[in-house]
C-alpha cells in the first residue's frame, strides 16, 4: 500500500506513535545515567525501567514508520506500545489509587482502567483492519 492510499487515521496514529516514541527516547536517554551507575555496583535489576522506555521507543518510532507507509507489519509494533502504554498507565492508576485509597478510588481505577483498555482495543482493530 502507498502512502497516498494510507487513510487519514492511519496517518494520525502514525504522528501520534512518532510522539510517543520521542517521548519514550528522551526518558530512556535521561535514565541512562542512572541505570549505568546501578551497573557499576552490579545492581543489574535496578533501574530496569530504562530499558522499558528504550522498548517504549524502538516499538513507538517502528509502529510509526510502518504506519506512516502502510506497511502490514507495523500491527507487531504498534500492539507492542498499546500493551506497554497500556500497562504503563495501569501502574500510574494504581499508584495513585493507592495514596488516595479509599472504595471510591479503586472503583474509579477499575472503571479508568477499563476504558483504556476499551480505547487501546478498538485502536489495535483499526490498525489491525486499515493495514
Amino acid at each position: 500500500m502507498s502512502r497516498a492510499q494510507v487513510g487519514r487515521g492511519i496517518i494520525w496514529l502514525a504522528i501520534l506513535c512518532a510522539m510517543f516514541g520521542l517521548g519514550s527516547l528522551a526518558g530512556a536517554v535521561r535514565l541512562f545515567p542512572l541505570w549505568l551507575a546501578a551497573a557499576r555496583q552490579h545492581h543489574y535489576g535496578n533501574m530496569s525501567f530504562a530499558w522499558v522506555e528504550l522498548l517504549s521507543a524502538v516499538s513507538g518510532l517502528a509502529a510509526a514508520y510502518g504506519l506512516w507507509l502502510g506497511r502490514r507489519w507495523s500491527r507487531i509494533p504498534f500492539l507492542a506500545a498499546a500493551v506497554l502504554v497500556i500497562v504503563s498507565i495501569g501502574f500510574i492508576t494504581m499508584f495513585g489509587v493507592g495514596e488516595g485509597g479509599g472504595q471510591r478510588g479503586w472503583i474509579f481505577g477499575v472503571v479508568f482502567m477499563a476504558l483504556v483498555v476499551a480505547i487501546a482495543a478498538w485502536l489495535i482493530r483499526y490498525v489491525w483492519r486499515s493495514t
